[in-house]
């Protein structure tokens, strides 16, 4: 290479590059040269910020940010470009460093497995306190005065979005050097605790910034409609330096930092003695911390109530109610549907419930209210079962509790869970009218002619009982009813557990909210028309509410009822909270609950399908296998193979109810087999739809409707992937299928078209082409094999497919299907435009997997999803909810059932305090085809993309002696070394065992192997193994022996 090509080499533009050339600057010709140096000032701010040494960021800053290209004369006079995304990058995560990683193993070794528990909790306030000041700096300059610079925000909209965010850097730098200076010399950290209380009264500062977040989200949501500023942040948000994380999710870091406090304070806590001196000092530590965030969750309610009613316009002067006013905070908010089925966005203020209808007016968002407002002292609640009303779900219904004050409102929720939550809400201001919640269940303004019983129920215990322990035992239980309700049980409305049971004497439990005092806690419920058989009803349906489950002993006298009747009871609850509960029982999710049950924690998994194993086992990665293998067999017989190698017989013919039957039974084996495992350890298994309710709540819904609340210290979500549809393309499962209805199709089609050649499509599509089927498979990339296959490897794959009978159409797109006596397909080449359809009597979507993510109540815990569906996750793989982690297919990497697997298992060994880590890079992949294909590591084009030096070393299997011996030499392998380290860098295998054999180049990937150490281990002969120690052989030496 001359060196000019170097030259301009070096001078090609950065993919991952900031570039804003983009941005309208509103330059006058005249004011461009004075403007010249400011801009420079500000690109500079960006840059240098990434100046470390460490940071790949601040060359491709520097060689995208430019002067020249802000005034380019071909671009200043225009408005801003269109964006364009760059090519994907991979999200660049913090390195997770343990304390234990930084001190030596002699220092280490002197501490107790408590005192190194203290240590890391330590070490992680110090070193997530520098990833914030990190974070602060970064969002300072690199969006707040680089946007103040560019002229996209003017000074008084920076501080109304960015705040007083300058001071909380000197405050978070304090804290770090604080810590520095109690750090020992062997890394350790002394006393804190002083540090600690101390320094916590300094993040008062944050309630102003936090209280006024709903105005600067607002802002910032308006400023987005300007096209030079949405251009900045969709530019930030693609470069390196912000990990993938728009600007809201760093705003919002502050709040979310403030929140945590507690959670890390008490880590320290938990691991410190209690005769240690740091003790008393960080209880007021964690005493200051919750009084700041209970302060900044006071302001935060009255802002929001002031940008609500800043918000509201009012059709009649009657509709402005005293209430919305007065009221200092939002209980509840959110869409829902009237009768007529229009959508309102509905407030529910402290003391009146408002409706409105969202309009838009000069470019911002309003709230005209909708008919009259309700009072909350004049709300009433009726919750309509589902079937009630005409193909309607969730619906329940507000109105006055005098007809004459105003109309009522028949509501619908969203889902079921949204109903839920509105409905403990509008619960939630009934008491304070001094009525009961079970008023709720009779008809607005219909007389009840039932006396009003109150049914008390105290519980004395004989040892010490408090809302945090959660198994309760040998307690004695009296029973007493009144006529008198509410009022003779005391002022304190605190201590009563409201529990709604419908007059039809259902068992159904509804929005129990429960207050423990000491060790005595009261029940308060009306029931139904008192007598001695209905109190003992009564009383088994409060057992059952309270979801208890069992009562060992009972034993029961009942007196005649008058004034008290007393009923002894004596009862052993049993009511453990789970350690863990695991949401999905896929490959990650079955796995993870067995490793936690045997590392100790107590657990329950949630399956909302009848059989274990998720999609993998059931409709995926078994059955397809299970065809594959047989399929091959009937190939080989069919086309001569067997014949070939002197195996004859005549009047062959396929079965295929008893192919399906052979893999339905090896998919019945397997599924079983993990119930059996559940049972062997313990594993509590719950069938259902299951929903995060709150952080250390899941409440399961089952098929006929009951609902189970599990209460659990942690949760797991594994809940896999499902098949992402084709646009304008409906499945049914019959003529034109997924990969679900591919394994089960009742007769071998004349014709198949797969869309999609990837992992999926040219598993299933060998399966039917074997069977007899003419399959043509349509694939939009210009190779077979998916993304991160080997193009080398993707290319002797198709030869090989090729010959078998399978067709490609590469680089060529479906616009449409059409159904009829046949389906017509239409297909365009992307290279010159050329459309042409192809006929067919079965369709085969494989156009990839989505993650499923809906429906889990993740937005009750606060976890947001990124644009492809996935739950962001740390490398413990925690989610923003610290409680509540993710693994699998629903996360970022690939959709592959080992890696979740072995996700599950370091995940649950991280909850018990073990490392957390795992290499992606030795993940391997497979393509159950014949051939098969594996690969592990890097291939040759993402080396070159990222400009590793390399060498090649191949093998082809035509020149291996086992190979031979089972003729069947289709195929080779190839390893690529580190030029100079001559460490192994990626394995791609195209062999009849292709699957067996990557693992062993995964074992050697793990232990950072060269290619001179795989060349010169001993392998056993004849084995398909020795081509690959020729292959490394013939990278490491240059020549391998046998070729």
């Amino acid at each position: 290479m001359t060196l000019s090509n170097k030259r301009r080499k070096r001078q090609k533009p950065d993919d991952d590059s900031l570039s804003l050339h983009s941005v309208d600057m509103n330059l006058n010709k005249d004011s461009k040269k004075k403007k010249r140096l400011s801009l420079q000032r500000s690109i500079n701010s960006i840059s240098n910020l990434f100046s470390s040494p460490k940071s790949k960021v601040s060359n491709a800053l520097n060689r995208s940010i430019s002067l020249k290209s802000l005034v380019s004369p071909a671009k200043s006079d225009k408005n801003t470009s269109q964006y364009k995304l760059p090519p994907k990058t991979p999200t660049k995560r913090r390195q997770s460093v343990f304390w234990v990683d930084t001190v030596k193993e002699e220092a280490r070794s002197k501490y107790t497995s408590n005192e190194i528990e203290r240590q890391e909790a330590i070490y992680e306030v110090y070193k997530t306190e520098e990833e914030l000041v990190e974070d602060l700096k970064m969002v300072i300059k690199t969006y707040r005065d680089s946007m103040k610079q560019l002229g996209l925000l003017t000074n008084e909209e920076c501080h109304r979005i960015f705040g007083d965010i300058d001071e909380f850097v000197p405050v978070h730098e304090n804290l770090v050097t604080l810590l520095k200076t109690c750090m020992l010399p062997d890394g350790s950290f002394s006393s804190v605790g002083v540090i600690l209380k101390n320094w916590a009264r300094s993040i008062r500062c944050y309630v102003s910034y936090c209280s006024n977040e709903v105005y600067a989200h607002s802002l910032l949501d308006e400023k987005r409609s300007d096209p030079a500023v949405l251009d900045f942040l969709q530019r930030c948000q693609e470069s390196p330096f912000s990990r993938k994380l728009d600007l809201w999710s760093f705003l919002d870091v502050p709040r979310s930092r403030v929140v945590k406090y507690p959670l890390l304070f008490k880590a320290i806590q938990k691991a410190t003695p209690l005769d240690h001196k740091d003790t008393a000092n960080i209880n007021e530590a964690l005493s200051i911390c919750e009084d700041v965030i209970s302060e900044i969750d006071r302001e935060t309610g009255i802002k929001k109530c002031e940008f609500t009613r800043d918000k509201l316009d009012y059709l009649e002067e009657g509709q402005k109610e005293c209430g919305i006013e007065e009221s200092k905070a939002i209980l509840c908010d959110g869409v829902l549907k009237n009768s007529r089925g229009t959508k309102l966005t509905a407030f529910l203020f402290e003391k009146v419930l408002v409706l409105t209808r969202p309009a838009t007016r000069n470019g911002t968002l309003r709230y005209q209210v909708y008919r009259q407002p309700i009072p909350c002292d004049q709300l009433c609640i009726e919750d309509i079962p589902d079937g009630q009303v005409k193909a309607a779900k969730n619906v329940f219904r507000v109105s006055f509790r005098e007809s004459s004050s105003g109309q009522g409102y028949s509501l619908q929720a969203l889902d079921e869970h949204d109903k839920r939550q509105w409905l403990q809400c509008l619960r939630r201001v009934l008491p304070a009218r001094g009525e009961p919640d079970g008023a709720e269940s009779a008809k607005c303004g219909e007389d009840d002619s039932f006396p009003d019983p109150t049914l008390s129920l105290s519980f004395e215990s004989e040892c010490s009982f408090s809302s945090d322990v959660c198994s309760l035992s040998g307690f004695i239980a009296f029973v007493s009813t009144n006529w008198a309700g509410p009022k003779n049980q005391g002022e304190n409305k605190d201590e009563f557990i409201s529990i709604g049971l419908w007059k039809t004497c259902s068992l159904e439990r509804s929005g129990a909210i429960i207050k423990c005092h000491g060790p005595r806690f009261f029940v308060w419920s009306p029931w139904f028309k008192a007598s001695q058989a209905m109190i003992t009803l009564s009383f088994i349906a409060l057992v059952l509410a309270f979801g208890v489950h069992s009562a060992r002993s009972c034993v029961t006298r009942i007196q005649k009822y008058q004034w008290v009747i007393k009923l002894f009871i004596l009862l052993c609850f049993i009511q453990d909270e789970n350690d863990l509960v695991v949401i999905g029982s896929g490959p990650g999710g079955y796995v993870a609950a067995i490793k936690a049950a045997q590392l100790g924690m107590k657990t329950a998994c949630v399956e909302k399908s009848s059989t274990l194993g998720g999609t993998c086992l059931n409709v995926g990665c078994i059955p397809s296998k299970s065809l594959l293998n047989n399929s091959h067999y009937y190939h080989m017989a069919a086309h001569d193979d067997l014949k070939n190698r002197g195996i004859e017989f005549e009047n062959l013919k396929l079965n295929l109810e008893k192919l399906m039957g052979q893999k339905d039974s090896s998919v019945k084996s397997l599924t079983g087999g993990i119930a059996q495992l559940f049972k062997k350890n313990k594993v509590e298994r719950l069938e259902g739809h299951g929903t995060i309710t709150s952080a250390n709540e899941v409440s399961v819904k089952k098929e006929d409707g009951t609902t189970q609340v599990l209460k659990t210290k942690n949760i797991l979500i594994a809940t896999g992937s499902e098949v992402t549809p084709f646009p304008g393309i409906d499945i049914d499962e019959e003529r034109i299928v997924s990969s679900t209805g591919a394994l089960s199709l009742k007769s071998v089609p004349e014709k198949m078209i797969v869309i999609g050649a990837g992992v999926i499509g040219v598993e299933l599509g060998s399966v039917w082409s074997r069977l007899g089927a003419e399959v043509t498979l349509v694939e939009f990339m210009g190779n077979i094999g998916g993304v991160g296959i080997d193009l080398e490897v993707a290319k002797t794959l198709q030869r090989s497919l090729t010959k078998q009978g399978l067709k490609f159409k590469l680089a060529s797109k479906v616009l449409s299907a059409e159904k009829s006596d046949k389906i017509h397909v239409n297909v365009e080449t992307l290279k010159d435009g050329k459309q042409q359809t192809l006929d067919c009597d079965t369709l085969l979507v494989c156009v990839g997997r989505r993650p499923y993510t809906t429906n889990l109540g993740l937005e009750n815990v606060g976890i947001n999803k990124d644009e492809r569906g996935r739950i962001p996750v740390n490398n413990k793989f925690q989610t923003s909810a610290e409680n509540i982690y993710a693994i699998g297919d629903c996360i970022e990497g690939p959709m592959l059932a080992h890696k979740a697997e072995d996700e599950g298992i370091i995940c649950v060994e991280g909850m018990c305090g073990g490392a957390v880590h795992i290499d992606y890079n030795c993940v391997p992949s497979v393509i159950y085809t014949h051939p098969e294909v594996g690969w592990v590591g890097k291939s040759e084009e993402q080396l070159k993309q990222e400009n590793i030096p390399y060498k090649v070393g191949k093998f082809p299997l035509a020149a291996n002696s086992r190979a031979k011996t089972n003729n069947d030499t289709d195929g080779l392998i190839k390893v690529l070394g580190h030029k100079e380290s001559d460490r192994i860098l990626g394995v791609h295998i195209v062999a009849s065992v292709a699957g067996e054999l990557i693992n062993e180049a995964v074992l050697a990937m793990e232990y950072g192997a060269s290619c001179e150490d795989v060349a010169r281990v001993c392998h056993a002969h004849p084995t398909v193994s020795e081509a690959l120690r020729e292959a490394n052989l013939a990278a490491y030496f240059g020549k391998p022996i046998n070729f």
